[in-house]
């Protein structure tokens, strides 16, 4: 779980934390780079839903 504030949590990718093993792609490569093109497109969605919802939220009247 990633907490994003006091109200909001979302789950991430095990491989994500350092609770999963290492990644082989990282290792073959010595750590040269540390993400796969895979997951950092998984990561701008995610990004890109986070603004979205932070978006909708400025945008609801109170």
């Amino acid at each position: 779980m990633l907490r994003i504030d006091d109200k909001s949590y979302c789950s991430v990718p095990p491989k994500w934390t350092d609770m999963s093993e290492p990644d082989p792609e990282v290792t073959i490569g010595r750590a040269r780079a540390l993400f796969t093109v895979a997951d950092l497109m998984e990561l701008a969605l995610l990004v890109r839903r986070f603004s979205s919802h932070r978006h909708a939220e400025d945008a609801s009247p109170m």
